[in-house]
């Protein structure tokens, strides 16, 4: 019996939504997916396609691509956890950080560019404790000394 109770009630969750407006892109958070949209200005459209290059490689560190749009602009992927900012205090976090230089040393080599942004909203944790990169909008033969400079200067 209790069986048939914990599986109605799995399904009879109601799915999450939560929308995040970051500079350039929209993104719409559910419980499965996670659909993220960029402007329709050239700036947005070189985002968008550094964005989905990564995302087709199907690198294992980073969520699995579900479908795209070239004309909307619009990247849907898998939704696998949640970033390291939300879930831990910034004490907790500085555990993660020789697994996420290791993560970008691999990065690097497996794709021949620099993240540009690591940091622990950028760094989701799924259940099985595995981390996965996102947000690909900075990524570049070089490494760029920007307002992260503090998450860079410690993965170096």
């Amino acid at each position: 019996m209790k069986s048939k109770r914990r599986t109605k009630r799995r399904y009879n969750k109601k799915k999450k939504k939560k929308t995040l407006k970051r500079a350039g892109s929209l993104v719409i958070i559910t419980n499965t997916r996670v659909i993220k949209r960029f402007n329709k200005s050239p700036k947005g459209k070189q985002k968008f396609n550094k964005e989905l290059s990564i995302y087709k490689k199907g690198l294992s560190y980073v969520p699995k691509l579900i479908s795209y749009n070239p004309d909307n602009l619009e990247i849907v992927m898998k939704n696998v956890g949640v970033s390291i900012k939300d879930k831990y205090k910034p004490t907790d976090r500085k555990q993660y950080l020789i697994d996420m230089k290791k993560l970008h040393k691999r990065f690097l080599k497996d794709t021949g560019y620099y993240h540009n942004d690591v940091r622990y909203q950028n760094t989701l944790l799924d259940r099985k404790g595995r981390l996965y990169f996102i947000d690909f909008e900075k990524i570049d033969k070089k490494l760029k000394d920007t307002f992260n400079y503090k998450y860079a200067r410690q993965l170096y």
